[in-house]
């Protein structure tokens, strides 16, 4: 319920969105330990964590999204924590849930630099689909090019979101290297 009441904005103005976003995070964490002792996984050992995520039957339902949340948050090495960003990610958008994993990056304070550009380039076609063309632009920055994107169907979608987003140089620039 969290999830979507988040994916949707339904929550009151930018202090309800970050609460609920607040929420959702304990809550993840919380299932993600309770799942976790359950089965017994010892903490640190980042690969039966992931290897217990994959095994659920819907990589998409809420537990499987827990876990990998532990896994961001948590997870020993960078490799570990990009690997579970980018399933989260992935998991989230099977769930139509883009907006909710865009809002709870944002919560969290996470920036653009320890993404990966998969889940960068994820994340803001999350956004351009919902007209925030500034939070596109923000996370396609300085990718070079989309992954299974033609240049120049990349290069306008960058422009255009650019231009949308009140960013005119930014996309003119975009438009000339077409």
């Amino acid at each position: 319920a969290l999830e979507s009441l988040l994916a949707v904005g339904a929550a009151q103005g930018a202090r309800g969105t970050s609460a609920t976003a607040t929420r959702l995070w304990r809550a993840y964490l919380d299932t993600a330990q309770e799942v976790g002792n359950r089965a017994q996984l010892l903490v640190g050992d980042d690969e039966s964590w992931t290897e217990y995520a994959s095994k659920q039957q819907n990589p998409a339902q809420p537990v499987a999204r827990a876990i990998l949340v532990y896994l961001v948050v948590h997870g020993r090495t960078q490799e570990t924590r990009s690997n579970a960003q980018l399933l989260w990610v992935k998991s989230m958008q099977a769930g139509n849930l883009g907006l909710a994993a865009i809002r709870l990056f944002n919560d969290r304070g996470i920036g653009i630099e320890p993404l990966s550009g998969q889940v960068r380039y994820l994340l803001g076609t999350f956004a351009e689909a919902n007209r925030w063309y500034g939070t596109a632009v923000r996370y396609w920055q300085d990718l070079d090019i989309a992954p299974g994107v033609r240049d120049r169907e990349w290069r306008f979608r960058v422009a255009r979101a650019s231009i949308y987003a009140g960013m005119m140089d930014r996309g003119a620039a975009a438009l000339k290297a077409l």
